[in-house]
């Protein structure tokens, strides 16, 4: 998979696990439909990825027009 997959979120939650990973929840606005089915494909396919986050001032202007 080489195609980017760019989407606005918030942190919901962020937690450590007995074994010592980290586990976080994001929240997706509800028409990022196509990047959530991408990133269950990741996980279906066992595909690692790189994460790269950027704060942003205004989520709105980040949403795709469905």
């Amino acid at each position: 998979m080489t195609e980017k997959i760019t989407f606005p979120a918030a942190v919901n939650q962020v937690r450590t696990l007995a074994d010592g990973g980290i586990r976080l929840q994001l929240d997706l606005p509800e028409n990022c439909i196509p990047q959530m089915a991408m990133l269950a494909e990741c996980k279906r396919q066992a595909i690692y990825l790189l994460v790269t986050a950027e704060a942003i001032d205004e989520p709105k202007r980040y949403r795709q027009d469905t």
